[in-house]
């Protein structure tokens, strides 16, 4: 039905040790709300993990329903340099990393 992948925060600002970044969220679309059941899900076992702060990003035209179903809220857009995603020091394929702002959503755990 679905998959949903979670790691430490890619950006090194965010990493402090107790934030979770949901990565991937890929699932069925002949099935309902599964993105939802799959982030609540990622979330219960990173706050069993310790994990108090949960991150992913979407692209604008995105809706983020299943982000807001689960508790997560906008919290700012990112800025892309002039080079887009890509660095010397870290290669990008813009084929597979759409350019342009994302929107950073977060959620705070009790």
């Amino acid at each position: 039905m679905g998959v949903v992948i979670a790691s430490t925060p890619k950006a090194r600002h965010q990493m402090d040790g107790e934030t979770l970044e949901i990565n991937r969220c890929c699932t069925d679309p002949r099935y309902a709300d599964v993105c939802s059941c799959l982030y609540a899900r990622a979330i219960r076992i990173g706050r069993e993990m310790g994990y108090r702060r949960f991150l992913t990003y979407t692209l604008p035209e995105e809706s983020g329903s299943s982000l807001r179903a689960v508790g997560f809220q906008p919290d700012g857009i990112t800025k892309v340099s002039v080079g887009g995603w890509n660095s010397p020091s870290r290669p990008r394929n813009s084929a597979q990393y759409p350019p342009g702002e994302k929107i950073r959503w977060v959620l705070y755990a009790q």
